[in-house]
């Protein structure tokens, strides 16, 4: 299945060729730690994830089309 990714901020670094958006194929019935494992992004690197505009639940799987989008956790004051 092919997914859409979106990468912003320090995550960019993950990106092949450090382009923020790119297309993965993954095989069916992936989760998102398989996601984090493709792209070598630690799962416990602090982010934000989004599949099509939601927050999922850990154990959520991807599907086909889905737009994947993370950025860090922003801080400030």
């Amino acid at each position: 299945m092919k997914i859409h990714i979106k990468l912003y901020g320090d995550l960019k670094r993950f990106a092949p060729d450090r382009e923020n958006e790119f297309d993965l194929v993954l095989p069916a019935g992936a989760v998102l730690s398989d996601l984090y494992a493709r792209i070598d992004i630690p799962a416990d690197l602090p982010h934000t994830i989004l599949i099509n505009g939601r927050r999922p639940d850990e154990a959520a799987t991807v599907k086909d089309r889905d737009v994947i989008v993370m950025f860090p956790q922003l801080c400030g004051g």
